[in-house]
């Protein structure tokens, strides 16, 4: 089964192909269905995901450099917060 790792914060996320995201800092296991990836958006005024889950399924390198968009327990959101001053992007996206 090809499992999609994203890179975002200095941790690993892994990704199934339902979009599930497990791993990262908390270091799950299992995914539990109620966290998923939705894709990134290219810039921080986009109000929106601009390369779906299904794009960077086909494409990783479309994420790279984007922000991160999840949806947890049906909360949707960009990832904010600061990254060495910054808002976190993603810094790699590939298979494992």
């Amino acid at each position: 089964m090809k499992i999609l790792i994203i890179l975002i914060r200095g941790n690993y996320y892994k990704i199934n192909c339902k979009g599930e995201i497990f791993g990262g800092e908390h270091d799950l296991t299992e995914p539990s269905g109620d966290w998923l990836f939705l894709g990134t958006s290219t810039h921080h005024m986009n109000n929106r995901v601009i390369h779906p889950f299904h794009e960077i399924w086909k494409n990783p390198s479309l994420a790279i450099k984007g922000y991160m968009w999840d949806k947890d327990h049906d909360t949707t959101r960009m990832w904010g917060g600061s990254y060495y001053g910054q808002l976190p992007r993603i810094e790699a996206c590939y298979f494992e």
